[in-house]
C-alpha cells in the first residue's frame, strides 16, 4: 500500500507481527520504543524500509521528536488510530 506506518513496541510480541505484515505490504515502517532490539530490527530490515526510534510515548517531548523526525525523513504525518475488538 505504500504507506508510513508508525508501531509503538514493534520489536516483539503483536508489534513485531503488525510490523512484519505492514512491511509485507510494500509499508515502510517506523517503530517506537523505549529499548531498540537489534535482532528484532535486523529481521525486519530484510522484509523492507524499518526506522527505529527510541521514544517514550508518555512523554511528549519523545512525541514531538517522533513527528518531526518521520516529517523529516518522509515530508509529513498523518496520525490514523484504528482498532478492532472481539
Amino acid at each position: 500500500m505504500n504507506q508510513i506506518v508508525n508501531i509503538t513496541g514493534g520489536t516483539k510480541g503483536i508489534g513485531f507481527a503488525a510490523a512484519k505484515k505492514f512491511l509485507s505490504c510494500s509499508d515502510k515502517v517506523i517503530i517506537l520504543g523505549r529499548h531498540e532490539n537489534e535482532a528484532s530490527l535486523a529481521k525486519l530490515k530484510k522484509e523492507g524500509e524499518v526506522t527505529f526510534l527510541k521514544a517514550d510515548v508518555s512523554v511528549a517531548d519523545d512525541c514531538r521528536k517522533v513527528i518531526s523526525t518521520a516529517i523529516e525523513k518522509y515530508g509529513s504525518w498523518l496520525h490514523r488510530r484504528e482498532a478492532a475488538f472481539t
